[in-house]
């Protein structure tokens, strides 16, 4: 899954903060890095 892709689904799926989806976004791209 791509990070947009689960950028979209989070937004779409729950009422989840912005700032806690950019941490989240961070710690995928560590991840894959």
């Amino acid at each position: 899954m791509t990070l947009n892709g689960f950028e979209n689904e989070t937004v779409v799926g729950s009422n989840i903060p912005v700032d806690v989806i950019r941490r989240r976004k961070e710690q995928l791209k560590r991840e894959i890095q």
